[in-house]
């Protein structure tokens, strides 16, 4: 039998939402703040630009594949509650990256929350 969620299980999971969107956050700027020191001379332009994808991956025109971009734009998604957008950088992030438990609990949580909108 299923039944409709309650507004307390939809608190509950908006809290645990953003409690994931805020360690991304620290976790983001934890692992930028720790690289080395700048160097005080500026890097050669490549002549050519790198390919970032790895096969089977079909890039977006005009954005990064980057798994820092990735994992951005889809925490701009979902504090925007788009939710459907943000299981789809989500997934593109699981591809791109290794496993990461903190990726499958976001995609699960993504699932459950586009799920509840569609309702």
């Amino acid at each position: 039998m299923t039944s409709a969620p309650t507004p307390q299980r939809r608190w509950a999971l908006l809290v645990v939402a953003a409690c994931i969107a805020l360690s991304w956050c620290w976790a983001i700027g934890a692992a930028g703040a720790g690289g080395p020191p700048a160097s005080k001379t500026a890097p050669k332009p490549a002549t050519k630009p790198a390919a970032t994808t790895k096969p089977g991956v079909a890039a977006n025109a005009g954005e990064s594949m980057k798994p820092i971009d990735i994992a951005t734009r889809a925490r701009v998604f979902e504090e925007q509650g788009a939710y459907a957008s943000a299981l789809a950088e989500l997934k593109t992030l699981r591809s791109v990256e290794a496993p990461d438990p903190d990726v499958e609990l976001a995609v699960a949580l993504d699932e459950a929350m586009s799920a509840l909108r569609e309702q």
